[in-house]
This record gives structure tokens, sequence and C-alpha cells, in this order.
């Protein structure tokens, strides 16, 4: 067929060369339809941000809504670049489609290089090790957005990495981790960037074995100017020690630091510390809520000092009007907030322990 219409597709990608697409090329999938052995390389020097080469699907007679599922056993999904490039490339979008690594493939989608303007939209990522793996490396990975994906069950982490003018929002990021290590997270940004924004995102169960949560959620590591965590919701069934909600913390032997960072709006439910701040100075924690009905003490929000002593101080920090609501009976006022040190401020607190924290602001907690 020639593959320049929905009454004559292609079986598969062969005889496509991804690399001498035009600009504004889209390479469509039948819905309904299923491939195995799918390694996808992108390297497009055609592509534009204001005309990408699009991966989508397309509609069929006996396909309904059902996305289009591209298997893996082995290797990456979809690989962006070449490792160590400089050659600025971008303009890429991949939406509607399911990657499934059936549990032994590498990452589902993996940026290096200088990989610019990559949209990631409303698709399904399951059974890689990485889900999806950015890495900023010298010439940058820049405007990277993912947006709307299911990413689920996937070994190690659903997405790791760090890009600049990054935007994660409106995801569901669910069972990843399943192993529950502590390495391990459901997003775990890492490396260097400036401005990122992870917002409206859902985490589920992330890092739990037989439904106890043990590693974490939402952590950062290593050097990030400008960071906006706003309006996510993290939930686990239940949670033992290492099982933390949002995590700003020094990790790594080099230096780190957190700065212009806002964490804001955020529902955080059953986990044992909801929200971390190492290595962070004027972070603003503003408006989030935290809830635990577990049986064992959890804490609500700690500032503590950087390990590293040449990591930036944990001073200035801002606590305002953050809602702590624990069902333990009368735990102490200090694992609902702890500050490191008199530079840091605290107002507009509500804690609630034991029947109380049912009512008022916490009543609202789902």
């Amino acid at each position: 067929n020639a593959g320049t219409s929905s009454t004559s597709p292609k079986q598969t990608l062969l005889g496509f060369d991804i690399a001498a697409l035009p600009a504004g090329a889209h390479v469509l999938f039948a819905r309904g339809g299923a491939w195995s052995n799918v390694n996808i390389s992108v390297l497009n020097l055609n592509a534009t941000p204001t005309a990408p080469v699009v991966f989508d699907s397309y509609a069929t007679s006996w396909g309904g809504a059902t996305k289009p599922l591209l298997m893996t056993s082995a290797a990456n999904g979809v690989s962006f670049g070449n490792y160590g490039d400089t050659v600025q490339d971008g303009g890429y979008t991949f939406r509607n489609l399911k990657f499934d690594g059936q549990g032994t493939a590498t990452w589902g989608f993996f940026l290096m290089g200088a990989t610019r303007n990559v949209l990631i939209e409303n698709n399904e990522i399951t059974g890689f090790e990485i889900g999806t793996h950015f890495q900023n490396m010298a010439s940058g990975n820049e405007a990277l957005t993912i947006r709307g994906n299911y990413i689920h069950h996937n070994r190690e982490m659903g997405m790791l990495g760090d890009a600049n003018n990054m935007v994660i929002e409106g995801n569901t990021i669910e069972a990843n981790n399943y192993s529950g290590s502590g390495f391990n997270h459901g997003l775990y940004l890492g490396g260097h960037a400036t401005n990122g924004i992870v917002r409206n995102n859902r985490f589920i169960n992330n890092s739990a074995v037989n439904g106890v949560c043990t590693g974490g959620n939402l952590t950062v590591h290593g050097q990030w100017t400008g960071l906006l965590i706003e309006g996510n919701i993290i939930t686990q069934d239940a949670s033992t020690n290492g099982c933390w909600g949002i995590s700003l913390t020094d990790g790594y032997p080099s230096v780190e630091f957190f700065r212009n960072v806002t964490i804001r709006a955020n529902e955080i439910v059953n986990v044992e510390l909801g929200i971390a701040a190492r290595a962070a100075p004027d972070v603003l924690i503003e408006a989030n809520v935290i809830r635990s009905n577990q049986p064992r003490l959890p804490s609500g929000i700690v500032i503590a000092q950087p390990n590293g002593s040449e990591d930036d101080d944990s001073t200035g920090a801002r606590l305002v009007d953050n809602v702590v609501c624990f069902d333990a009976p009368n735990p102490g006022r200090e694992q609902a907030v702890r500050l490191n040190n008199t530079r840091s401020t605290e107002t507009g607190t509500v804690y609630r322990t034991g029947a109380s924290a049912n009512t008022g602001p916490c009543s609202t907690v789902k």
C-alpha cells in the first residue's frame, strides 16, 4: 500500500524514513491495531516547533476508541536524538497511543542530546523499566511537555530526568516502582534544570508493595531553579518508613540547591512524610492539605538543613495556610510542622488530630 491514506495503510513502519519526513508530517496508527518489536528512533532536522512531526492515531471502522498498541520487549519504545549529540532538533508530538514494554523493555520514551519542543500527550505508557526518561545534557533538552498520559506499572519509575522549560501536567501516575525501592519514585526529577512545572497530576499507590508504600512519590534532587509544584494529588492506601509525598532534598555528593520553588495547593494522603525540603532557600509552601488515617505517627511538613556543607542553606522557608489532619489521636504538634531555624516562618496552619481530624477544613479532604 502507498501508506498515504486510511484506505491504503502500510502494515508496519518499514519503508518510512522518519528522518526525511517534511515538517508537519503525520505518522498515524490505526485505532484497534497492534504492532510488536516497535523501536522508533526520532532525529528529524526538518521538524520545527510550529510544524512538528506528529505520531498519532486514526479512526477505523473496526477499532473503536482503542489506542493503537505499540509493543516492545527490549530497548526503548521511542528514542530522540543521539547520546552526546549537540545538533539541535525538535518539534515532535506523540499522542493517543499505547506503549507497552511487556515487563522487560527499558524506557518507554528516552530524550537525550539537544532535543527541543517534544509533546507527549494522552498516551498510555506501561511495562517498562522507566516510563519516560529525559536527560538534560550539555546542549540541553528544552520545552518538554508531558501532558494527560496514563503512566502505570513501570518497574522502576514513571518518569525520571530533567529538562529546561518543562511542563508535566494532568497525568495519572500509578503503581510504578512496584518493588517499593527507596531509590525509585513515581516521578523523580534529578540533574539540573531551570523553569519546571509539575501541575495537576494524580499519583496513585506508587512505590507500594502489598498495598503499603515504602518509597517516594514526587522526588527532586540536584540543581533546580524555578520550580512550581501545584495542584497535584498524591494518595496511598497505606504507608511505612520511607514513603514520602513531595520531597526536595539533597541526595547527591555534588552541590545541590532548589531555588525559587513554590509548592502550592497539593493534596497528600496517607504517606509517612507529606512535604520535605532541604537545600531549598526561601521555598514557599502554601495551601497544601496533608491527611493520614494511618495508626502510626506521620509527619506533615519538615524543613531541614542539608547534609552537604556546600549545598544551599535551608533558610527562609515560608509556610502559609497549610492544613494537616491526622486520625491518630494526639500526636505532638511538631508532627505537623518542623522548621529548622528562626528565619523560616509559619502562618495560618490548621492542625487537627483524632476525631477532630474529620471536622472543619479536614472534612473536605478525600
